[in-house]
């Protein structure tokens, strides 16, 4: 599927492609693509790398790129992609390695999910943004201790860190969520 000939339907709020057997060809570079989108659904899509037109969005609420070839770091122009708006991100089952950032905390200040199990990200645990209510990073190949600093999720009511190489003592705070997590 083309996806240069969808960037003139500038009304668009919400495009799934998703689960279908396309692939998405061409690039959109243009800053004016998708003004209004706040949903894009394009898990198992062929996805070999994150689509440029992201940088562009910046009204998502709503964002799959599930189940794609999407292989290496979260580039840091997309940490910047809807930074205020973004609620669910979806990158789980892909081929990522990590983030490609130095801050402690991903940046998404709105955040509800954050997806990210069946990857490959190595090193230290990226913690969530502190709005989070579900954070799923499951089957990776974390290493290191839980950061003490995931303590500060008062909203977290689900943690899955299964099936990763985390080593240490989990944080006695974790113990005094027990009221929501």
């Amino acid at each position: 599927m083309e996806l240069d000939s969808l960037h003139v339907l500038k009304n668009l709020t919400t495009l799934s492609l998703s689960f279908n057997k396309l692939s998405l060809l061409g690039k959109i570079n243009s800053s004016g693509s998708f003004p209004n989108l706040t949903s894009l659904s394009l898990a198992s899509c062929n996805l070999s790398e994150f689509p440029q037109y992201l940088q562009n969005l910046e009204k998502l609420i709503y964002l799959d790129l599930s189940f794609n070839n999407i292989h290496g770091f979260v580039p840091q122009w997309f940490l910047e992609t809807s930074k205020e708006t973004l609620l669910i991100l979806d990158l789980s089952h892909n081929f990522l390695t990590g983030f490609d950032q130095s801050s402690l905390v991903l940046p998404w200040s709105r955040l509800l999910t954050l997806k990210i199990d069946s990857n490959r990200i190595q090193g230290l645990l990226p913690v969530p943004p502190f709005s989070t209510v579900s954070y799923i990073i499951s089957n990776n190949s974390l290493t290191g201790e839980i950061p003490p600093l995931i303590c500060n999720q008062t909203l977290l009511q689900v943690l899955d860190l299964s099936k990763n190489n985390l080593s240490g003592q989990i944080p006695e705070c974790l113990g005094n969520m027990s009221n929501s997590l």
